[in-house]
């Protein structure tokens, strides 16, 4: 909004626009009232505040003339007046139309709310509108301004009479006044003297020639003081009159200052002057000059001394800016180490005294981090990096040309120390990532843990599952072996078959070893026919692009599991065989005895192996190679580079887990664009592979009464033809309470019992000591597939005769019954 303000007194003109803009409005002004009509005619306000009194045309006259205009009339108006203050004064203002009448003065809160509220009603339109106004005669008009304007005379003439008096008093007390100035230009201690428009003293006060070397003023009266005290500049060179400041308040007739010359004593020394010249005018000419000036020698070395100060302070403000700046980058915690340490090294040249010419590195673990456009030169300054006493780089400053130098050398102390401070902030910040990325992979190895358990969770939950179905696979197959003759042309073909399910079964126990849940078994094995039965199916499962080699020599007797040592062999093949899928090449496979002594153990240094013979399995392709960023992290488990479909992250890491088992190690060397070979060693052990000597023993048989009890029909059918054809009597149930009442019927009926372990209603643990106590010298076989909650010596403890592994062997199933009754007879 813009407002009006029309006054002949400046200083009250320029206070309210002072007060006025200070809330936000727009505001223009005029001096008497003919001005503010003139700018009513180029500028639309929103409100006019004007004064009374005032020269060509007053505030009566004004309101009157605005309100009379349909442009103009309903405008809000109000009158701020110190002249015009009484009720009546007030009346005809309020009866030409204005909407407030104000005295002068107001605080400025008071007033700055009167003008708000004007506003406000005039927006609500509760202000009277002049279109309502009750036209007032110019006769009556006259006569009440007439009669105000006579009655602010006669009370000018009043105050001009007692003006009268008062002057007269004022020229007795201006005679004293000018004797006390005389003795305050005397007493004073500025020095002051004056000048005619000829630039000649024409008096001098006593700080004047004191501060000048003079003894008295007839040293200075009428001579010209700028060819005596301002002749030259500092440095000697001659001052021209024309530009000497002093005398140019005769041309321009305004206040000269000068804070920066020098004046001259007449002992021809000079100190550093701050003057003032003021101009004596009188009915408007210039009659001549006061010059007043300082001694200001001690400021100006106060000054200097204050600006190498800040200077010094300025610089210290750098310096904790940039340490500031390092604690900040050191709190972002997402941020690599290197880009933190370039973003540091950034942070250097600004805080140094030169930064136009300075620049930084770092070298960090032989990797170097440097400012832009870095050059090395002999003007550096050098501080250590060090991690737990140790070392491991440098920070360096580097100034690219000669600077002056004090006894310290080119760098300030602050400097050296500030590059101090930063390495120690780095060194402090590697400490603190090195402890973050361990507590990472503390983290790391706590959720693989978790991940393992929650695997050993899963393998034990369908173990049970799994191993059922594997003995009605395994079962079935020797039954059929059983029934058909030697020579018959399918027995081949079923050999395979209980070859693969006996293969399967002990995957499935390895499985539960693999995850906590079974035992280990290490046993004297000989490796070559693992690895070539390994390869026959790797060939029948890979595409003809890949062609394979192997040079397999037979080798010594190893403590191995079996199972296991064919998973290394097909987890490596199958990881060769993903690398050349799309391009093809060439999968080879060798295997042969080395042998570690004195002579050749440093060869094998990095693989920490002992001295002796060793299986050495190696296995190699053709394809792209590893990636040297990924080579430390190939046998982490579940980190995998294979597309979604194509692996889990566990190959690797089983297999590393596998050979760590067996006393062995495992080594990769790969280049890019020209393969990968994997090096298993294993020890070989004195011992000789174990000759199953039961397996060649007739399988027993009997003529005995079992009571077989599972809740799998498909195995319930199963053991009941087994037994048969072995010659037993067999009663088979698959509810265990129902097999519990028939005991209950008849505890006599049975010579032996044969339980599962995983049953619902009651357990083969729980039935097998429910039918103990009716008749406790019953032999009873405990069947699981899964171990965890019973072990072979938990169940001897609670009377278990025999302990069985699911799945189940004709040969194994027949021993155990054998073996259980024979020691029950005796």
């Amino acid at each position: 909004m813009k407002i009006l303000i029309v006054d002949d007194n400046k200083e009250i003109l320029f206070m309210l626009e002072i007060l006025i803009k200070g809330t936000g409005y727009e505001v223009i002004s005029a001096t008497d009232g003919k001005d503010a009509l003139e700018k009513l005619q180029t500028e639309e306000v929103d409100m006019i505040i004007s004064d009374i009194l005032m020269p060509i045309m007053d505030g009566f006259q004004l309101c009157k003339a605005v309100k009379k205009d349909d442009a103009f009339k309903k405008i809000p108006f109000v009158f701020y007046t110190a002249t015009y203050t009484d009720e009546k004064d007030e009346k005809l203002a309020l009866s030409l139309g204005a909407d407030r009448f104000l005295v002068k003065p107001m605080e400025p809160d008071r007033f700055l709310a009167a003008i708000e509220n004007v506003l406000k009603d005039h927006k609500k339109g509760l202000l009277v509108s002049s279109d309502i106004l009750i036209e007032k005669e110019e006769a009556v008009f006259l006569k009440e301004y007439n009669e105000r304007l006579i009655n602010k005379l006669e009370k000018k003439m009043l105050d001009l009479e007692k003006e009268i008096a008062q002057r007269k008093r004022s020229e007795d007390a201006l005679r004293e006044s000018e004797k006390q100035t005389r003795l305050l230009l005397d007493s004073t201690a500025e020095a002051i003297y004056g000048l005619d428009t000829n630039g000649n003293c024409t008096f001098v006060n006593p700080g004047c020639l004191r501060l000048l070397g003079y003894k008295s003023t007839n040293d200075l009266i009428g001579k010209n003081m700028h060819a005596l005290i301002h002749h030259s500049y500092p440095d000697g060179t001659p001052y021209p009159i024309k530009k000497c400041p002093i005398y140019q308040v005769f041309q321009k007739g305004a206040i000269t200052h000068v804070d920066h010359e020098v004046l001259w004593r007449k002992d021809g020394s000079n100190f550093s002057a701050e003057y003032w010249s003021y101009p004596i005018i009188d009915d408007n000419q210039i009659k001549g000059a006061v010059v007043t000036f300082l001694d200001i020698t001690e400021r100006k070395q106060a000054e200097t001394e204050l600006k190498s100060r800040t200077h010094d302070l300025r610089e210290r403000v750098k310096e904790l800016h940039c340490l500031y700046n390092v604690s900040k980058i050191a709190e972002e915690k997402d941020m690599s180490l290197e880009e933190t340490v370039q973003r540091i090294v950034n942070l250097i040249p600004p805080a140094w005294q030169y930064p136009e010419i300075t620049c930084a590195r770092i070298l960090l673990q032989g990797k170097e981090f440097k400012t832009e456009d870095f050059e090395t030169s002999v003007w550096n300054q050098v501080s250590n990096i060090k991690v737990y006493g140790k070392m491991i780089g440098t920070v360096e400053v580097y100034y690219t040309e000669e600077k002056p130098t004090d006894f310290e050398g080119p760098f300030m102390k602050e400097e050296r120390d500030l590059v101090d401070a930063i390495s120690e902030r780095l060194a402090r910040i590697i400490e603190r990532k090195q402890a973050d990325e361990e507590k990472q992979k503390l983290e790391a190895q706590l959720v693989q843990a978790q991940k393992m358990e929650a695997i050993g969770t899963l393998a034990g939950g369908i173990a049970h599952d799994f191993n059922n179905i594997l003995s009605a696979i395994i079962g079935y197959t020797e039954l059929l072996k059983i029934k058909l003759s030697e020579d018959s042309s399918s027995q081949t073909a079923l050999a395979k078959v209980l070859k693969a399910g006996l293969r399967a079964r002990d995957l499935v126990f390895q499985i539960l070893a693999f995850s906590r849940q079974g035992e280990q078994k290490l046993v004297p094995i000989l490796i070559d026919p693992i690895v070539k039965e390994a390869l026959t199916l790797i060939r029948s499962s890979i595409p003809t692009t890949i062609e394979i080699r192997h040079n397999i020599t037979k080798c010594g007797t190893t403590l191995a599991d079996a199972t296991q040592i064919h998973q290394v062999v097909m987890n490596l093949c199958t990881n060769a065989y993903h690398a050349m899928e799309e391009g093809g090449g060439i999968l080879e496979v060798s295997l042969s005895e080395v042998d570690i002594d004195d002579v050749s153990v440093s060869q094998f240094k990095d693989l920490k192996l002992g001295l002796g013979p060793y299986v050495q399995l190696t296995i190699s392709d053709t394809g792209p190679g590893i990636d040297p960023k990924i080579m430390t992290r190939i046998f982490d488990p579940y980190f995998t580079t294979k597309e979604k479909g194509k692996g889990t992250g566990l190959g690797l890491s089983v297999v590393h887990g596998i050979v760590k088992n067996h006393g062995g190690t495992i080594s990769v060397y790969s280049e890019p664009l020209k393969g990968t070979a994997f090096h298993v060693y294993i020890p070989l052990s004195k011992k000789v592979v174990d000759v199953d000597e039961e397996d060649l023993e007739p399988i027993p048989t009997g003529n005995e009464r079992i009571l077989f009890v599972d809740d799998e029909e498909m195995l319930i059918n199963l053991g009941k033809q087994i037994f048969e054809r072995l010659g037993y009597l067999v009663t088979a149930e698959m509810s265990s309470l129902k097999a519990l009442e028939l005991f209950k019927k008849n505890p006599d009926k049975y010579d032996l019992v044969l339980t599962d372990l995983t049953m619902p209603n009651l357990t083969g643990v729980q039935l097998a000591q429910n039918i103990l106590q009716i008749r406790p010298d019953i032999p009873i076989i405990l069947c699981t597939g899964f171990s965890d909650l019973i072990s072979e010596e938990k169940a001897k403890r609670i009377g278990i005769s025999g302990f069985l592994m699911k799945p189940l062997v004709m040969k194994k199933m027949a021993d155990s019954v054998r073996k259980a009754l024979d020691e029950h007879k005796s």
